[in-house]
């Protein structure tokens, strides 16, 4: 039994410490997409339009008025008094 004990934990030394080795990765780590996109989905994400409009600070932004970086900044100023 200690035999096979060794033996497994030398095998799991090889197999870890073999460079060609990449491990599995979850899939929520996998860097590459699982789907193809679209030419319009492509096409919207690399333009520089930006396509929001904030209702707190008026701003064509990446933002609206829940993430509103002024509002929020307000808001925190406020808490702190």
């Amino acid at each position: 039994m200690d035999l096979f004990v060794k033996e497994k934990e030398r095998m799991l030394k090889e197999y870890e410490n073999d460079p060609t080795n990449e491990l599995k990765k979850n899939r929520t780590d996998v860097e590459e997409k699982s789907r193809i996109q679209s030419a319009t989905e492509i096409v919207y994400k690399n333009s520089n339009k930006q396509t929001r409009r904030c209702s707190g600070c008026g701003e064509r932004a990446p933002h609206n008025l829940q993430t509103c970086p002024i509002k929020l900044a307000a808001e925190q100023s406020s808490k702190a008094t």
